[in-house]
C-alpha cells in the first residue's frame, strides 16, 4: 500500500464519530479518523483501517498512527467490542462499513477535512488478535462480501498475531488473488498461538 505522495512529514489531524449501520441499527461502532494536514489540493491518501485486539481498545494503539499518518496515510480506528465478548463475523462487518462511509460520506461531502481526498483505489486492512482475524474476515468472508455488494473492498490486508473463530482460515482461503497479504506472528504468543497463524496464511490462494 505504496503511498502516492512524495511527502513523509505531514502533520496529523484528527476527528471521531460513532457511526450506525442501518443494517444493525442497535449496534454503534465508534470511530476514530487521524490523517495528514494536506498542504495542497491535489495529494490523496491512502486508507488504512484498523481493528484492535481482544480486551484491548484503540488507545492501545497510539504508535500506528503516529508513525503512519505522517507518511501520507490516513488511519480510521474501528473502536467496537472492547469488552469480553466478540463477533468476528460483526466486526469485519464494522471493518468493512467503516471504509464504505470514509469512501461514500466522507470523501463526498464538502464539509469533511478529507472531502476529495481519499484515494479509493487503495485501502489496508489491518489488526491485532482479534482485530487481525477480524480483517482476514473483512476481505475473505464471502458473506460479509455479499452484504456490500462486492464493493468497499480492501485490496492488502496486515495482520499481527492474527486470531479468531474457526472460520478464519477459511476465510483466508477465499481471499482474492490480487489482495496482498502480511501476516505477522511471535513464536512465544500464548494468546494467538504461531502454528494458527501460519494455518490462516497456508490456506491463503
Amino acid at each position: 500500500l505504496q503511498s502516492a505522495t512524495a511527502a513523509s512529514n505531514y502533520q496529523i489531524e484528527t476527528f471521531s464519530v460513532t457511526l450506525t449501520n442501518p443494517y444493525i441499527p442497535d449496534h454503534d461502532i465508534p470511530v476514530y479518523v487521524y490523517y495528514p494536514k494536506a498542504t495542497n489540493s491535489t495529494d490523496k491518501f491512502a486508507t488504512i483501517v484498523f481493528a484492535h485486539g481482544f480486551g484491548c481498545d484503540a488507545s492501545y494503539y497510539p504508535w500506528v498512527y503516529q508513525n503512519i499518518v505522517p507518511l501520507g496515510y490516513i488511519v480510521a480506528y474501528i473502536d467496537s467490542f472492547t469488552g469480553s465478548s466478540v463477533n468476528q463475523t460483526l466486526y469485519a462487518i464494522d471493518q468493512r462499513y467503516t471504509l464504505q462511509w470514509l469512501y461514500s460520506a466522507v470523501n463526498t461531502d464538502k464539509s469533511s477535512p478529507l472531502y476529495q481526498r481519499i484515494d479509493t483505489t487503495r485501502a489496508l486492512a489491518a489488526g491485532h488478535s482479534e482485530g487481525g482475524g477480524c480483517c482476514i474476515a473483512a476481505t475473505g468472508s464471502t458473506y460479509v462480501d455479499a452484504l456490500f455488494k462486492h464493493r468497499y473492498k480492501f485490496n492488502s490486508v496486515f495482520a499481527l498475531s492474527p486470531c479468531g473463530d474457526p472460520g478464519t482460515a477459511t476465510e483466508a482461503a477465499n481471499i482474492e488473488s490480487n489482495v496482498s497479504v502480511f501476516i505477522f506472528t511471535a513464536s512465544k504468543d500464548c494468546i494467538c498461538p504461531s502454528p494458527d497463524a501460519h494455518h490462516i496464511y497456508n490456506e491463503i490462494g
